[in-house]
């Protein structure tokens, strides 16, 4: 598995979360999860940014089935995990194993993996209406915080 980094939205993405080094995750709510020591598989405070980026975005991404996924020219609701996905009814639990189950999409079968469609690549996870926000500072605690940071950026170097 590759390692997965991104650059810093309170620093205008010009620096670099690098793999050990400690970082702020800033959620739509206002809420911080702070990782003091990123390992570079998108896993900070004991979650996994791809599941978060799903779950912040799952209901506006279940209204809006013809939100396209920008850096494929795809809707959303193309995807053949769509329909469980956008089913609000459904756990992630229960989606990943509907997806192994009915062999629906038999390369990916983890609900990060939905994450991973949406917002893996900048003007993906720009586009969306809650988009991944990695902090270097400690940031403030609001909803307006969160709003007023772009979204951050991949790290071209993989944190490296």
């Amino acid at each position: 598995m590759g390692c997965f980094s991104w650059r810093f939205a309170d620093k205008n993405n010009k620096r670099r979360l690098k793999i050990d080094r400690a970082a702020y995750v800033m959620c739509p709510d206002g809420g911080i999860l702070y990782e003091p020591c990123y390992n570079g598989y998108g896993d900070f405070a004991g979650k996994d940014i791809y599941d978060l980026v799903a779950d912040w975005n799952r209901k506006f991404l279940s209204q809006n089935p013809y939100f396209v996924i920008k850096s494929i020219g795809r809707e959303i609701s193309s995807y053949n995990w769509y329909l469980y996905y956008a089913n609000l009814e459904l756990s992630p639990k229960e989606i990943e194993r509907r997806l192994r189950e009915d062999r629906i999409w038999n390369s990916c079968t983890e609900y990060r993996d939905i994450g991973i469609c949406i917002a893996c690549e900048d003007e993906d996870n720009a586009a969306l209406p809650y988009p991944i926000k990695i902090c270097q500072s400690k940031p403030v605690g609001t909803v307006a915080y969160y709003q007023g940071l772009p979204a951050s950026e991949v790290d071209p170097y993989r944190g490296d």
